[in-house]
């Protein structure tokens, strides 16, 4: 008996609807204002870290600061910018 509500219940499962399935999978990953404060200051730190002329030449990914050296303005027919790597 336990089978056949089981089943029952993974075939309406697989008749829902796909944007209600992802908003049900969704929910359960949000974040209220204090972890994503947390995530922010983590991440901030983690990027200065790298950065920084004290990071270990051993680390495994690499970051190098870059310069913008001009941004597109959308005249003339280039629609390229600059970049100083």
């Amino acid at each position: 008996m336990f089978s056949v509500h089981l089943l029952a219940y993974y075939f309406s499962k697989l008749k829902e609807d796909p944007t209600k399935k992802v908003d049900r999978f969704l929910y359960s990953m949000r974040l209220n204002d204090d972890q994503l404060r947390d995530v922010s200051a983590r991440l901030l730190q983690e990027m200065q870290d790298v950065l920084s002329s004290q990071s270990s030449a051993a680390e495994s990914i690499k970051m190098l600061p870059t310069h913008v050296c001009s941004t597109p303005d959308g005249s003339g027919d280039t629609r390229e910018g600059r970049a100083l790597v």
